[in-house]
């Protein structure tokens, strides 16, 4: 399964970027707007795990993610998928908004655009996190 996500992230390499501190993986942007945030199972950007790209919601951890949110992850989802995450990036022009308890509800943790997670334990992602939105931001 992880083969075949990590297939889907290396579909456009023609405009691939370098991740920082990882000189042979680089990361395929959607579209020219810039709108994803990627997930990666180790610490530091390896090796990729899935990405969504637009606007996207997750209500909770603890379900399988609908078929509707984004084709690339309705197949892993749930709250395994999210455990085994440990890092990420946000797209240039998106935000990912995390939210203490499901359905959006609770505290917030807010990733900004083009920003990079080396080690989601560091801000506590996994306890802080239970749903999230991925919002899209102008240009």
């Amino acid at each position: 399964m992880r083969t075949i996500l990590i297939a889907l992230l290396f579909a456009a390499p023609a405009q691939a970027q370098l991740l920082p501190g990882a000189n042979d993986l680089f990361l395929p942007p959607h579209g020219d707007e810039g709108c994803w945030v990627s997930f990666f199972a180790g610490r530091n950007f390896t090796p990729p795990a899935a990405q969504l790209a637009g606007r996207s919601y997750v209500e909770s951890f603890a379900t399988e993610i609908p078929a509707a949110v984004k084709p690339e992850l309705d197949h892993v989802g749930g709250e395994s998928f999210f455990a085994d995450v440990s890092s990420l990036i946000v797209g240039p022009h998106a935000r990912l908004v995390g939210y203490g308890e499901r359905n959006f509800r609770g505290r917030e943790l807010v990733i900004g655009p083009g920003e990079y997670v080396s080690e989601l334990a560091d801000i506590h992602f996994h306890e802080r996190v239970r749903s999230f939105k991925l919002f899209c931001e102008a240009t």
